[in-house]
């Protein structure tokens, strides 16, 4: 109990299929999302490997108020994730307040993003910022390390997450124990 503590949590929301509980389904239902335009002239500019992917995820087979739906149950299956998390996160700090313990959550929104009818797919793989775009939100009980409120617009990538958390639990990444990784610690952006 003197070490620190990791927790992993992952969900698989939102994924496909997507199924949103229906209080949240409901929710979003009569809410207006603005359709993406797509002109299959497009596709003359595309290589081969995104043409196969629009032929897989195509969305020309739907019409308007199918395109809506899947828009709509999108976001309420995301809000139902953000709500599993919200749960996991609250839960999480009180247990570190109880115990006396500091605590920092680093939440990355994803592996990739999801296309809803951009470029004319419904889908995740292709190189267009829809599906390479992600997020990281850092919190800590430590308020002068991690300052609430702070937006850093630097890349950051996958492999920079372990020198992070390995900087939180106290630990020099400078050391040459940890000669090995490749990223640096988030703390360190600014």
């Amino acid at each position: 109990s003197s070490k620190p503590l990791f927790i992993n949590l992952g969900f698989h929301l939102p994924h496909t299929p997507v199924l949103p509980p229906k209080s949240y389904r409901d929710e979003f239902k009569n809410r207006p999302y603005k359709i993406p335009k797509f002109d299959s002239d497009e596709l003359a500019a595309m290589p081969e490997q995104m043409l196969e992917l629009y032929h897989e995820s195509k969305t020309d087979m739907m019409n308007s108020e199918e395109k809506l739906q899947a828009i709509q149950d999108y976001y309420a299956f995301t809000a139902y994730g953000d709500a599993l998390i919200g749960e996991a996160v609250e839960e999480f700090k009180a247990y570190s307040e109880k115990t006396g313990r500091p605590w920092l959550i680093v939440f990355t929104v994803g592996d990739h993003g999801w296309h809803l009818g951009e470029q004319g797919i419904m889908a995740k793989f292709g190189p267009w910022k829809q599906s390479v775009n992600g997020a990281v939100v850092v919190v800590s009980s430590d308020k002068e390390k991690w300052q609430p409120g702070k937006v850093v617009h630097d890349l950051v990538e996958f492999v920079d997450f372990a020198p992070t958390f390995i900087a939180a639990a106290g630990l020099n990444t400078a050391d040459e124990e940890f000669e090995y990784l490749d990223g640096y610690s988030a703390a360190e952006l600014r």
